[in-house]
């Protein structure tokens, strides 16, 4: 039997949070471990993809970043650029891809089946229209993806937008376009707390991972889930 741990952190800066997702990766265990799932939400902060391109995906001087007090950090995921405030749900699976059987692609599928899923749940209709990751209601873009894979690990991940202020985002082009419409859950009176909903997503994602892997993995292993809170 494996164990997928889902632990949620609250509010912590982007840089701590990319030092506990290297931690994570390197203390799990293959043979009793699949991975965890980091719930948190971060303070403003722009985060540049593989594909960024500083001078055209930033809007405003870093100069006025600074002033405003918003971090900028390159990063090693896909994509290009996005922005993370308080109020958004940010979710970092750390799983060993290895020992699920899954390739790269097929865990980018299953992240967006699973975020899908979630907004199904919730009593939203969501599609994906563009060939870029990401998921979309009728009123604008509600869910953000980008992942990295070292040594058969996963990092990063998804982002969805609960309460956050969505003014933000003019700081951006959001994921490389200029007048992508952005929405958030509190729209939909979806009244429910950003713990809750990371509950909801992480529930959701036990059960399709173990769908989702090799029959021989699925019957060699199992999978539990586990819960803990860490108060920052």
């Amino acid at each position: 039997m494996r164990e997928l741990e889902s632990i949620w952190l609250g509010e912590i800066p982007y840089f701590d949070a990319l030092e506990l997702q290297e931690a994570t990766a390197r203390s799990l265990r293959p043979d009793s471990q699949v991975g965890q799932i980091l719930g948190l939400t971060h303070p403003l902060t722009i985060t540049l993809g593989i594909r960024s391109e500083k001078s055209s995906d930033l809007k405003v001087s870093h100069m006025e970043l600074e002033e405003k007090g918003v971090e900028v950090v390159q990063t090693g995921r896909g994509g290009q650029a996005t922005l993370h405030n308080p109020g958004q749900l940010v979710i970092y699976p750390i799983v060993d891809l290895k020992v699920l059987g899954l390739g790269v692609r097929n865990y980018v599928c299953l992240l967006e089946n699973v975020t899908t899923q979630f907004f199904h749940d919730l009593g939203i209709k969501v599609t994906r229209p563009r060939d870029e990751p990401g998921l979309y209601s009728k009123k604008g873009k509600l869910a953000f993806f980008g992942i990295q894979v070292k040594r058969g690990i996963t990092f990063h991940g998804v982002s969805i937008n609960v309460e956050n202020n969505l003014e933000d985002f003019k700081l951006i082009r959001s994921c490389g376009l200029d007048s992508d419409k952005i929405d958030l859950l509190r729209g939909h009176e979806i009244q429910r707390s950003i713990r809750s909903l990371f509950d909801l997503w992480t529930q959701i994602f036990a059960e399709k991972i173990s769908e989702a892997a090799p029959r021989k993995v699925r019957s060699d292993s199992g999978l539990t889930l586990k819960t803990r809170l860490i108060t920052p």
